[in-house]
């Protein structure tokens, strides 16, 4: 087979040129070099043909110069092997100049000289058409293959500008949908590397690091010192501990909690809980130890409002943490603000079960029942039975704990109208409360409810006064027969107080009035005053009096 010349050509104009210019003479513009084989435009300097790998012999002209111009003559073979199809290829002639040495191939050519190889090429579509017409090395123009054939002998480096962009774009795609897909989990991801790094400087003795992610209120609250000398006195007594397995165990917006495996000294290892709070885009540990030891304090000395304002600035500082809720229950408790100490014991409770840490079994006792003697305060009484219900059943209870939850229990049902449930259980409060100012309320509120309480419910009727204020009811009688005495009314009336057991805690009280016979006048009795006591609940209703009695 006879080597095909390339040629050059003005990229701008098409002209073809017969030297190798850098620029064609006619327009200016770029040249370039077609390859003989496939018609692939390469650039002037190049050897080799990047689409089908043809060395790019060029044979510049040798004939006459016409006008500047450089003819370029082709040979007799060439004229046909570029107008025949059927014809065979006849080799041109080898290019002035020394070559690389190449085998022979095809038939020999003149004076034994062996034409040049064309190279190695790969198979395609122009390989398989003998039929096609050869390029050809003068100047004239070329048909170019048809661009799907042209494309697919196309060798595409993986280092070309055209693939550099397309893996910059891939690149940016690949990240765009990874963050897509980690953007949900990447606050769980911080979450737990910030909970093993913590976690890592504490159980090393590395308080200078762990300090650094306590978050802005607890650095605040609690200064490096006294972080140190917490953290050795705990080291100190359990004898050092380890962690391992730190799992996400709750996660909010705003908070969340790490539940690890802990083992302190040569202890077992057990389940442990630690709280993280979000804060600057990542999180941050919230440190309250040193709220337990002063809201405890003022708990017993009953300095409730200080414990209630540490408790809050405890709250601020860890709002997940049960213990947090805790004190804000017992203190709103025992200021008697019920409505908070309603929410702040029922959150204490829940927690307590999904985050059991901090609390003793007795201590979720008392924040139940603090939850329960709340809504019984509020009025909410078959709630408050729920829960004493509960705490009924829920574990070994001591005297201690018997007796305000059987009281809490009789109230409730006295005060819903169950006068035999509030009977059988302010009697087994009084088997529970055994001394003290506990005793002396189990004995008097059983008596109340089982009708023993005559003389209390005439004292109570006595000592009443009117909801607008003013005197009790005997302070109003005394003035009332201090003006008949004024008058000159010298057979005043007699007072007498009776009462009778209604039912239940309630007592019928009436003050009873005698007015001594006089002249040819009988003795003359009458009520005039009747009322309901309700000694229990301390109310007092007004009845109709009953007819005169006369004797």
């Amino acid at each position: 087979m006879s080597l095909k010349y390339s040629h050059i050509k003005c990229s701008k104009c098409g002209h073809e040129l017969g030297t190798s210019e850098q620029a064609c003479p006619k327009c200016g513009g770029p040249v370039q070099k077609v390859c003989g084989s496939c018609g692939f435009l390469s650039a002037v300097d190049k050897k080799y043909c990047d689409s089908c790998g043809t060395m790019l012999e060029f044979r510049p002209s040798v004939g006459p110069s016409i006008s500047g111009r450089t003819v370029v003559f082709e040979s007799i073979g060439d004229t046909v092997n570029s107008r025949s199809f059927t014809l065979p290829e006849v080799a041109p002639k080898a290019a002035p100049g020394p070559g690389p040495e190449q085998p022979r191939s095809g038939p020999a050519s003149k004076e034994g000289e062996a034409p040049p190889s064309q190279g190695p090429r790969p198979s395609g579509p122009d390989e398989k058409t003998p039929a096609s017409p050869s390029p050809r090395a003068s100047g004239r123009s070329q048909k170019p293959a048809p661009a799907s054939k042209r494309s697919s002998a196309k060798k595409l480096s993986i280092f070309s500008p055209k693939m550099l962009v397309f893996y910059l774009l891939l690149a940016v795609a690949l990240v765009g949908l990874a963050s897509l897909f980690l953007a949900p989990h990447i606050p769980r991801i911080k979450l737990l590397l910030t909970a093993r790094r913590y976690l890592s400087a504490l159980s090393g003795g590395d308080y200078d690091a762990a300090y650094k992610f306590l978050s802005a209120s607890s650095r605040e609250s609690c200064p490096f010192e006294d972080y140190v000398r917490n953290n050795r006195e705990y080291d100190t007594r359990v004898g050092g501990w380890e962690f391992d397995a730190p799992e996400i165990f709750m996660h909010e917006e705003r908070a969340a909690v790490i539940k690890y495996r802990l083992k302190e000294g040569t202890g077992t290892w057990k389940d442990d809980y630690i709280s993280f709070v979000a804060e600057k885009g990542g999180w941050a540990r919230p440190y309250i130890w040193n709220f337990f030891g002063p809201i405890d304090e003022a708990i017993e000395k009953g300095e409730f409002a200080q414990a209630l304002s540490l408790a809050r600035r405890l709250a601020e500082t860890d709002p997940v943490d049960p213990r947090t809720s805790g004190y804000l229950c017992s203190a709103q408790f025992f200021m008697k603000k019920y409505e908070q100490a309603a929410v702040s014991c029922a959150r204490t409770v829940e927690a307590s079960r999904f985050y059991p840490v901090g609390f003793s079994p007795d201590e979720v006792f008392w924040y139940m029942f603090y939850h329960a003697d709340s809504l019984r305060f509020l009025g909410r009484f078959r709630e408050a039975l729920d829960i004493y219900g509960a705490l009924l059943v829920k574990k070994e209870l001591t005297p201690k704990e018997q007796c305000p939850l059987h009281m809490g229990r009789a109230d409730a049902f006295v005060r819903l109208g169950d006068h035999a449930a509030g009977k059988d259980a302010a009697e087994t409060a009084q088997l529970y409360c055994l001394g003290g100012i506990d005793a002396v309320e189990a004995e008097k509120r059983l008596r109340f409810i089982t009708g023993k309480a005559l003389t209390e419910a005439v004292a109570y009727l006595k000592n009443s006064r009117p909801r607008d204020g003013g005197p009790t009811l005997e302070q109003a009688r005394a003035a009332e027969l201090s003006l008949m005495r004024a008058r000159g009314i010298r057979l005043l009336p007699r007072d007498t107080w009776l009462a009778e057991h209604a039912g239940g805690p309630e007592y019928r009280v009436m003050m009873r009035e005698e007015l001594p016979a006089g002249r040819g006048r009988r003795p003359q009795i009458k009520n005039l005053h009747v009322f309901k006591v309700n000694l229990w609940t301390g109310a007092v209703t007004a009845e109709q009096p009953p007819p005169m009695e006369m004797k």
